[in-house]
């Protein structure tokens, strides 16, 4: 699958998954053109580490959840500013444990 033209683009992202552990494992470049309903998107899971790639999926409401084709676990798209406080308290988690 090809990525799209960025100009007839009207959402268009490229985020690292975690794995619920905190481990960054996964990735999904997701994106929708202007005048459609339906998004596109590539995807390497971070639960089994399966390349999947889909032409027409539909979200109702953010943030997104799908379902992994390969191993059926529900993967969510949420804000950017969530998943960066998220990753921080990790990081924050880790140093503290290191220093002790």
């Amino acid at each position: 699958m090809e990525l799209p033209d960025f100009n007839k683009a009207a959402y268009f992202t490229k985020r690292t998954l975690d794995d619920r552990g905190g481990g960054i494992t996964g990735e999904i470049i997701l994106w929708r053109m202007k005048g459609e309903k339906e998004f596109k998107y590539i995807l390497d899971c971070p639960f089994c580490k399966e390349h999947s790639e889909c032409e027409s999926i539909e979200f109702e409401k953010k943030p997104y959840k799908f379902r992994c084709p390969a191993c059926d676990k529900i993967i969510r798209i949420g804000k950017l500013k969530e998943a960066l406080k998220k990753r921080r308290a990790i990081e924050k988690k880790k140093a503290a444990e290191a220093a002790k």
